[in-house]
């Protein structure tokens, strides 16, 4: 056998044995349900949706897809106290990670016979957590079964 016969083996072998740790990480990395929970609880307060004080909002907004502006405060000022801070619900998939977790929140102003909620959604290591801009339906998403 030759050098590079040997050095293209060694290759193949280690991006399949890369792409095998890969895929044990990412199982490993999973969040479970209550975890997801409570990191999207902790999104919803950290991104000025709830009516948290000011220094438990991140100095760093995550924008949602139809923010019209990039300035903190008007974003702010959009967003205060728009969501209850606890979740109502938890679903398994999401838009972009069919293994994320999709989380509703109750809105402040909505009355209890209200059929809509705001979802958060993750992939399934809990991260590229985003307000979806589009309502979800509350009968679907609330419950944590």
């Amino acid at each position: 056998m030759t050098r590079l016969h040997l050095a293209r083996r060694l290759l193949i072998a280690a991006v399949l044995l890369g792409g095998a740790g890969s895929a044990m990480a990412q199982v490993t990395s999973q969040l479970t349900k209550a975890d997801a929970v409570a990191k999207a609880e902790q999104f919803v307060v950290s991104n000025g949706y709830t009516h948290a004080l000011p220094e438990q909002v991140s100095p760093t907004l995550t924008p949602e897809s139809l923010e019209w502006t990039n300035d903190r405060a008007k974003r702010l000022a959009q967003r205060f106290n728009t969501l209850n801070p606890k979740a109502v619900g938890i679903r398994r998939g999401s838009l972009n990670s069919p293994g994320g977790w999709s989380v509703c929140f109750d809105y402040v102003d909505v009355g209890p016979g209200s059929n809509t909620c705001r979802v958060v959604t993750m992939d399934d290591a809990g991260g590229h957590l985003s307000v979806q801009h589009v309502d979800g339906l509350r009968s679907y998403f609330a419950g944590f079964d």
